[in-house]
């Protein structure tokens, strides 16, 4: 405009060169986040949890305070799966760190509760009958 004010013409463009910008900053921010978590998660793993995460996407833990036998999935909700002694899914569990975190760090959260405190991470999770049984 001749007053020297913009019309909305003249910000759209630069406007949409700012949201593909940002759009790109934050893809790449999370991936680098994203693959930071895995390498963090991996490093705290076992040879054999690392080999079954890397294979199945998913790895087992032994409960610190009972003994009992968990699957932790690659996911942030109902991911835990405590098993019988022959592998079958008895309930499903939901626990998570609070907070927005790459899956990576929340299954490392989980592992290390399920741990080194199993017996608190079990009072504070949601749980759930697994489908194959309901």
């Amino acid at each position: 405009m001749a007053d020297g004010s913009s019309s909305s013409g003249d910000l759209a463009r630069p406007v949409s060169r700012f949201r593909r910008w940002w759009s790109r900053f934050v893809a790449a921010s999370c991936s680098d986040a994203h693959q930071q978590a895995v390498e963090l998660l991996k490093s705290n793993l076992s040879p054999t949890q690392r080999h079954q995460y890397e294979t199945n996407g998913c790895f087992d833990v032994i409960g610190g305070d009972t003994g009992n036998h968990y699957r932790i999935r690659r996911g942030y909700q109902m991911n835990v799966e405590q098993l019988d002694a022959v592998g079958r899914s008895v309930r499903l569990l939901c626990f998570t760190p609070k907070g927005p975190l790459p899956v990576p760090d929340i299954m490392l959260a989980q592992k290390l509760a399920l741990e080194l405190s199993e017996r608190d991470a079990l009072a504070v999770a949601n749980t759930r009958l697994p489908s194959t049984i309901l």
